[in-house]
């Protein structure tokens, strides 16, 4: 409605356009530093680092599967010979998996052809139990062999 000289006064307009104005401008503003970081190249770890994040989640795992056979057999479940006999098997597995040996499959004379001497001294101490006709051996012994091939052992390249 017009005042008393015939001029309507100034329209307000809704503080929502105020709101939604800042809002624009914050958009822009985070479009302009967001898609930079978000899109920026990541670095790629080297070969050799990924061999070695590989070669230390291989390790972990067959630690932790001693583990399991040395609660097996404090539980009783595990004879002295099955102990050594799964030891064994995961020595070789854990070989075969780190070194790509294909020790899981070989003999005792062709590991020595290999000259592997950490992988092969162990499997040689576990042989007469295995094989043997007597319940002999010490599994916490055969405990602490495979876990030093596990944790300890390299192979020659």
């Amino acid at each position: 409605m017009p005042d008393g000289n015939g001029f309507f006064p100034p329209m307000q307009y809704s503080p929502l356009w105020m709101i939604l104005g800042w809002c624009i401008v914050l958009a822009v503003i985070a479009w302009f530093v967001l898609v930079p970081l978000l899109t920026r190249a990541r670095p790629v770890p080297s070969e050799g680092e990924l061999r070695a994040r590989a070669a230390a989640l291989t390790r972990r795992r067959y630690a932790e599967l001693i583990d399991d056979v040395e609660s097996a057999y404090a539980r009783s479940e595990l004879s002295n010979r099955a102990a050594h006999q799964r030891l064994s098997t995961l020595v070789r597995g854990f070989a075969h998996e780190y070194s790509g040996y294909p020790a899981s499959s070989m003999t005792l004379t062709e590991l020595r052809a290999l000259s592997l001497p950490g992988l092969t001294s162990t499997i040689e101490r576990f042989y007469p139990i295995e094989f043997g006709t007597e319940e002999a051996g010490s599994v916490p012994a055969a405990l602490k062999d495979a876990r030093h091939v596990v944790l300890d052992w390299s192979a020659p390249v």
